[in-house]
């Protein structure tokens, strides 16, 4: 049975130095196992953050911080890189640092340039630096816990990370699992010319947001893969929010399921790609006081998924989501806090007094 790193998805990059300690020593007593435990944290590096202008200089100082921070806690951190500059997104982009366009192989800069190229040029930055032999080790005042894993975007197939420009409005778009490939094609290569660092693609099976709905997002994907594929990041949200042990009948969509899981696994194995590693990088469910789940049929969900992860034996990393959600607070006196959206429930514990803050654990 493979090892299975622990960790969790979260949002330090908005907190301050002191709510990013909060954070990370709760996950730490939650999710430490005893000695050798992997601890793991997937956070976002933002592009937009690193090089505000095109042709500008990497500004390093909010990644630093957040990997110093999950280091200085016990956590390598897993990095994903997205959320694009507007100057990358095409003339005319809002200057917002949410998605709001991958950097598609046709797509032009502001400056005229190749979105893909200046991508892939940042994604080979941050691993020479974040990974084992990186600069950022040389000057880190601690125990290096380097990065391994940088994954090429998130959820591209999902709707709102396949946002699409027309003009100056941002508008829902299908998932592109060929543009995917394409991106996941060049940028591998930089990512892998740093000696310890693993390019990961973020994929599912199929997708709601294709044409057909159910589309074959892997089968397409693996078409265009033209590099290795060391490692498959997937989030494996159930519908209706039952357990990751649920199996349901043939004649449902098995991959609105944990079941996706394992189609995954045997699609990589058919198509020769057997060795890819297969890391759970966000999964939940919501638990509130009414509606969704309550806080006990959560908790029972996490026990439930534990147990499926460890009898498959193949999923290399799990890691929950979330501590708490900023964008969403579950506290009422909070701006954010919407009753009804799914994303307010989805945190471990309750949120504090300010949106940032830990309260209590569920």
């Amino acid at each position: 049975m493979a090892q299975t790193s622990l960790g969790m998805h979260g949002q330090l990059r908005v907190r301050t130095p002191e709510q990013r300690q909060q954070v990370l020593d709760a996950a730490r007593t939650m999710l430490d196992k005893g000695p050798g435990t992997d601890l793991v944290w997937r956070e976002d590096i933002y592009w937009s953050d690193m090089q505000p202008a095109e042709g500008g200089a990497y500004d390093w100082t909010i990644p630093d911080a957040v990997v110093a921070a999950a280091a200085d806690a016990g956590f390598r951190s897993w990095i994903v890189l997205s959320h694009p500059p507007a100057w990358a997104t095409a003339p005319g982009g809002a200057a917002d640092k949410g998605w709001p366009c991958p950097p598609y192989p046709d797509l032009v800069t502001a400056g005229g340039h190749s979105a893909l190229a200046a991508y892939t040029a940042f994604c080979g930055a941050a691993a020479a630096r974040y990974s084992r032999g990186g600069v950022f080790w040389n000057t880190y005042d601690g125990n290096p816990r380097p990065a391994t894993h940088f994954e090429v975007w998130n959820e591209e197939y999902a709707w709102i990370g396949s946002m699409r420009w027309n003009g100056t409005t941002a508008v829902p778009g299908y998932s592109d699992p060929e543009a995917y490939a394409a991106i996941f094609n060049a940028a591998a290569p930089a990512i892998s010319a740093s000696l310890f660092a693993t390019p990961v693609a973020a994929l599912c099976d199929q997708t709601w947001n294709s044409i057909p709905v159910g589309g074959q997002y892997l089968s397409v994907f693996l078409d265009e893969l033209s590099v290795p594929l060391p490692a498959v990041s997937i989030h494996p949200y159930t519908e209706g929010y039952v357990s990751a042990s649920t199996a349901p009948p043939s004649t449902v969509d098995r991959w609105k399921y944990f079941t996706q899981v394992q189609t995954v696994r045997k699609r990589l194995v058919d198509e020769g790609y057997g060795t890819a590693r297969i890391w759970v990088t966000e999964i939940g469910w919501p638990g509130a006081p009414s509606g969704f789940l309550t806080e006990q049929q959560q908790a029972a969900r996490y026990q439930d998924l534990w147990q499926v992860v460890q009898q498959l034996g193949y999923v290399r990393g799990l890691f929950l989501f979330t501590s708490t959600n900023p964008d969403f607070p579950d506290n009422p006196a909070l701006p954010g806090y919407q009753v009804n959206n799914v994303e307010t429930w989805y945190g471990l514990w309750l949120t504090g007094t300010d949106a940032r803050d830990l309260g209590i654990p569920k």
